[in-house]
Order: structure tokens, then sequence, then C-alpha cells
């Protein structure tokens, strides 16, 4: 759990986005009970492997470090299991 709010700090800190990371700062208690719950609810169950949720995660880390913010967004969707609207409404991808 630790090691998973720590990443998602280093997340918003490789943003770069100062202002962000202060918020960050500001609201960690709430973000931890958030990333808590996701997890007892939702990851636990959904990524029984764990070597695919860590690849997920890494695929994250290196998008964001190449700047690239359609693989930045692809790796979101496919980590937090989200279609977009086109995918959900016509199958589209």
């Amino acid at each position: 759990m630790d090691s998973d709010f720590e990443l998602h700090a280093m997340i918003v800190h490789m943003s770069g986005n100062i202002l962000y990371e202060e918020i960050y700062q500001m609201v960690q208690k709430l973000i931890r009970m958030h990333i808590t719950e996701l997890f007892n609810e939702r990851i636990k169950v959904k990524y029984e492997d764990t070597n695919n949720y860590k690849e997920l995660h890494i695929d994250l880390c290196e998008a964001i470090l190449s700047k690239d913010r359609t693989a930045i967004k692809d790796s979101l969707n496919r980590l937090l299991n989200v279609s977009s609207a086109e995918e959900y409404l016509y199958g589209i991808s």
C-alpha cells in the first residue's frame, strides 16, 4: 500500500506541475483513503495477477517520461479499465 501511494506521489511529481503537486500534498490523506478503497474493492479482484498490475504502472511511468499524451491517456485507461465514450457506445477503440 505504501509503495503504491509513493508511486502515485512520484507520478504527480513527474508531471512537473507544481500546483498539482502542492494540491496532492494537501489532500494526500484523502488520496490514501481512496487508494485503499480502490485496492480493497476493485484492484484486488481485478488484478489477481500482480505482474499485470505492476506492468500497467510501469507502462504509465514510461508514457509520462516520454511525454506522449496519447500513450499516457491509453495507459491510464488500461490501468483504470476505462473505455472511451465511443468504445462504450459504438464498440470503437
